[in-house]
């Protein structure tokens, strides 16, 4: 465990170069942070054994009036934080997975935990301006790394440019007797801002607007969000603009996303979603046009997401199952004592009892891959 903390790589620090004051000040804080961490490796290993009942609030502190968005859910302390940030927390707030860089940020020395220094989130370029001159990768840590009792609590930074600011706060900390790992959204407050919207007081500015406006001006104000990205990515949502509600938060939505992000393979973050504007070609927009960009990468496929204009959002997927370590169950995001499916190979299970209930819903997905995989094997 110890050799975790040797030879670590971060973002925006070159190791072999003088760098800048600030760049040289932050590696000895983060040597630092390095020896304080391996002295709690035992109390971590324990902490990652325990369910946590976290609350995220999003503030509006220029509008105290105004309501924040939060959400309270349930998960293993023991659980990565990468995987914490892709498959929980973005799909429980309604932030669009992969789009944004971010990082978790501790109170007590400010060290950060955040994407990798391979990340292609557009927004990398406004690291420095956040005061991100290097950080720690997050696979590495887990929830228990940043916490240690009830009452802790830690800030999360999402999307550099535009700047949205989370405090996330251990409301319970479950002994290990009473802790099962599964992934539960037990409430929340507030529809998620649109992505783009420019931080936490730009947007309780607009819903501010939204509560004293008129009809036409919260038609207006609607139709604005549910042209993010995280509502739509054609331009038009389908929520319909009449029933939709910014201050109002759906938990059943909320599991819907839930659900969908934990029975999907991790976000490959070297790939991350964005729009692009091909230069020519006869299937432009197409995925077959964008495979072609995917650098022979094994393991993976562009997902193109048509915009009905002249480019496409893309991403590059996964087609492998998670690494050990870097999973949860297809089922309940249990991310501990894992099988993968015997069929696919390519997602996992904590038990049989949730394998059988969730075969209906991957049978065809499962037979498809045992196809290929058979495929493959019979041109070797």
């Amino acid at each position: 465990m110890a050799s975790l903390f040797r030879g670590m790589e971060t973002q925006n620090f070159d190791r072999d170069g003088p760098g800048s004051l600030e760049e040289q000040f932050v590696k000895i804080l983060m040597e630092r942070k390095r020896v304080k961490l391996a002295k709690r490796e035992a109390e971590v290993a324990a902490l990652s054994r325990r369910d946590v009942v976290l609350q995220v609030t999003l503030p509006f502190h220029t509008h105290p009036r105004l309501a924040p968005i939060t959400r309270r859910l349930r998960c293993s302390a023991g659980t990565k934080l990468s995987v914490f940030q892709d498959k929980i927390l973005s799909p429980v707030m309604g932030w669009e997975r992969n789009l944004h860089s971010y990082v978790f940020i501790e109170y007590e020395d400010g060290a950060m935990f955040g994407t990798p220094k391979n990340s292609s989130h557009i927004d990398n370029v406004h690291s420095q301006g956040v005061g991100d001159y290097a950080h720690f990768e997050d696979e590495q840590f887990t929830i228990a790394h940043l916490i240690s009792k009830e009452g802790d609590a830690f800030q999360y930074l999402y999307d550099f440019g535009d700047k949205f600011y989370h405090e996330i706060k251990v409301i319970e900390l479950l002994e290990e007797e009473d802790s099962t790992g599964e992934i539960v959204l037990l409430e929340g407050n507030g529809a998620c801002p649109g992505e783009n919207m420019q931080g936490n007081d730009r947007y309780g500015e607009v819903l501010m607007r939204f509560i004293k406006g008129d009809e036409a001006e919260r038609t207006k104000i609607k139709a604005e969000i549910l042209e993010c990205p995280n509502y739509s990515f054609n331009g038009s949502s389908s929520v319909p603009i009449a029933s939709f509600n910014p201050v109002h938060f759906s938990i059943i939505e909320g599991q819907k996303r839930l659900s969908l992000a934990l029975s999907s393979p991790n976000s490959r973050r070297d790939g991350a979603k964005m729009y692009s504007i091909p230069l020519g070609g006869a299937d432009i927009g197409t995925e077959s046009f964008y495979s072609k960009f995917a650098n022979g990468r094994k393991g993976t496929r562009h997902k193109v997401t048509e915009t009905g204009g002249i480019g496409s959002w893309t991403e590059l997927k996964s087609t492998v199952a998670d690494l050990e370590g870097q999973n949860t169950c297809q089922v309940c995001g249990k991310g501990a004592e894992l099988s993968k499916c015997s069929g696919c190979r390519r997602i996992w299970y904590c038990s049989a009892d949730h394998q059988k209930s969730d075969w209906m819903f991957h049978k065809t997905a499962c037979r498809k891959a045992q196809a290929a995989r058979a495929k493959a094997a019979a041109i070797v």
